[in-house]
């Protein structure tokens, strides 16, 4: 129960982040649609039905969490911002520099509200979805910044991969910790009260 109760509340957390996150997308993209600047590329209708999918995608979550099944709230959350990324690298694939941070938000919600080898599963699945946008990202092999000339070179594509195993391997570690400390403390508990119950 207190493990559960434990991974319920970073579940909700992580709601909110990203529920933050999605608010800060409505604001930009409404200063900029009010200032008449839009981004290379963009268009208000895709604007629009990815941020209604990602806001029923929230919702879902915070639903699913609210009736007790927290893994599957997370596996919601971070499956969405899963397709979010790949949507973007698909059509928009000079947005692969600054859209890459994203991918790191999966790990972290999968590794920290469910634990166990599904961290190792989602961080599998960001790396190769981040090795295969820079593959398409270009012949060349170089993905830009819209109205930039900043490569995006194999070497820091492979970097990204490796901080998506090392942080799967640290939040599997302190998912471990946590599950056996919450255990050790409940055997103790369990041999104080049958101490009691002897005595």
């Amino acid at each position: 129960p207190e493990l559960r109760s434990y991974r319920s509340k970073v579940a909700g957390r992580a709601i909110l982040g990203v529920a933050f996150l999605l608010v800060l997308w409505i604001a930009i993209d409404g200063i900029s649609w009010m200032q008449g600047v839009r981004q290379p590329g963009s268009s208000n209708y895709l604007d629009i039905l990815l941020i209604a999918f990602l806001g029923a995608a929230l919702a879902l979550a915070e639903r699913t969490r609210r009736w007790g099944n927290v893994p599957r709230a997370a596996y919601i959350l971070a499956g969405s911002l899963l397709i979010l990324t790949w949507f973007t690298f698909l059509f928009f694939p000079a947005w692969l520099l600054p859209v890459t941070p994203l991918l790191f938000l999966p790990i972290l919600i999968v590794g920290s509200a469910v634990g166990g080898p599904a961290t190792f599963i989602v961080s599998a699945l960001a790396s190769l979805s981040l090795l295969a946008a820079w593959y398409l990202a270009s012949p060349a092999g170089e993905a830009l910044l819209p109205g930039s000339a900043i490569p995006a070179p194999l070497l820091f594509v492979l970097g990204q991969i490796a901080l998506h195993q090392i942080m799967a391997v640290l939040l599997y570690g302190f998912s471990r910790h946590n599950e056996l400390s919450i255990e050790r403390l409940r055997r103790q508990t369990e041999k104080l009260a049958e101490m009691a119950h002897t005595d």
